[in-house]
């Protein structure tokens, strides 16, 4: 019978190992022990007992009687092929069936190990649901970002900030998801949005310094205009009363012709016309112009305000062409007038800035400007001689001046 076989496994044990399957201080805890436990494998004991062997022991004393032997015919016969060195039917119990084993002998903690896994499987499966719903809001939330920044209609400064938001939410996307293909694919996105932020940055840029161009031409334009109608004024005021066939008249004549095409022009950067100051050189200079203390004192007046507001033209316009030509013909022409009173460091002082208006293509301007400082010597050394001169010598410092 099979207890019959359970007791020659127990027998079997004992001659293999030298020790008895299950110990205990009294009956009822060996029967406890025989009941709730499984023996200890035989070679935990003896560390060079066959597999074979152990096998056919263990499978004796299967506390299942459909897992033992049926009889002891098998046993025997088991027994033989293991002497026998043939396969034998038993054989070593598999992680399953020691689980199997462990949970009927520890049925409370495998209890509470099956709940604690149960319960482990709903929270994690809460977790991923939870992280899940997480990725897609952070990608919704992106995704919205994006598209808000790409709409160029909008605040510069609000698609600034669409992409650092973008930014952030594409950070938190890759540390949940950062093997995902939709999250690779946002940096595609990403830079578009940077790359069209930064092309409207340029192009407002470049529209700010249009303006700010179109803003200093039409100052500059203005300044211009004020120092070619104070310089007309002056010119007109020159004109009266002298005759309309002389030399003055028709010098002063030019000016007008000359001022009137400065102020007729659209674009300051417009190459300007020919200067009319063609007697500035002191050779073909009208005289009876500077005759008059009074019409030195006047062109004098009029040509310091003219320069000032030229100069600020320039300053605004450095390239415009009619800005330089007249800020170096009312030079000039103040030049010329000051000598006639013998300022020979105020015409020095004036033609000083001269040398570089004029370009080096300004042939006539160039000469004109050596003339003047040709003149602006030979009037200084005339002065010298004069002032020098030994019939002068008994004369008094007040009369030398009375006299200059």
């Amino acid at each position: 019978v099979r207890s019959d076989v359970y007791s020659l496994g127990v027998i079997l044990y004992e001659l293999t190992t030298r020790r008895l399957p299950f110990d205990g201080e009294s009956v009822h805890e060996v029967l406890y022990a025989i009941l709730k436990h499984e023996p200890r494998a035989p070679s935990a004991i003896v560390h060079d007992i066959p597999k074979e062997l152990e096998a056919i022991v263990l499978k004796a004393m299967e506390k299942q009687k459909e897992r033992r032997y049926q009889n002891a015919q098998e046993l025997e016969a088991d027994l033989t092929r293991f002497c026998r060195g043939e396969p034998v039917t038993a054989r070593p119990s598999g992680s399953v069936q020691r689980a199997r084993r462990y949970a009927r002998q520890h049925s409370v903690v495998t209890a509470m190990l099956l709940t604690a896994m149960a319960v482990a499987l709903v929270l994690g499966a809460l977790s991923a649901g939870k992280r899940q719903m997480r990725i897609s809001e952070v990608h919704g939330q992106l995704r919205a970002e994006i598209q808000t920044g790409m709409d160029v209609t909008r605040d510069p400064d609000a698609r600034k900030a669409n992409l650092q938001s973008a930014r952030q939410s594409y950070g938190l996307l890759v540390d949940l998801a950062p093997a995902r293909e939709e999250t690779r694919a946002f940096i595609g996105d990403l830079t578009r949005l940077e790359t069209g932020i930064e092309a409207a940055e340029k192009a407002s840029e470049a529209a700010e310094l249009t303006q700010r161009g179109e803003a200093r031409l039409a100052e500059a334009n203005d300044h211009l205009q004020a120092g070619a109608q104070i310089l007309q004024s002056a010119v007109q005021d020159l004109s009266v009363d002298l005759p309309a066939d002389g030399a003055a008249a028709r010098y002063l004549a030019g000016w007008q012709e000359y001022l009137s095409s400065l102020l007729g022009s659209e674009s300051l950067l417009a190459q300007a016309g020919p200067p009319p100051g063609h007697g500035l050189d002191g050779e073909s200079f009208p005289a009876e112009l500077l005759g008059s203390r009074e019409l030195r004192s006047l062109l004098t007046d009029k040509l310091g305000e003219v320069l000032k507001r030229l100069d600020i033209g320039l300053s605004l316009v450095p390239g415009s062409a009619a800005l330089r030509s007249l800020r170096i013909d009312s030079a000039l022409l103040l030049a010329r007038v000051v000598l006639e009173d013998g300022q020979h460091g105020f015409a020095e002082f004036v033609l000083a800035p001269l040398d570089q208006l004029a370009g080096d293509q300004d042939v006539w301007h160039r000469a004109v400007i050596l003339a003047l400082r040709d003149k602006v010597e030979r009037d200084r050394a005339g002065y010298e001689r004069y002032r020098n001169a030994p019939w002068r010598s008994g004369w008094s410092q007040g009369d030398a001046i009375c006299v200059h």
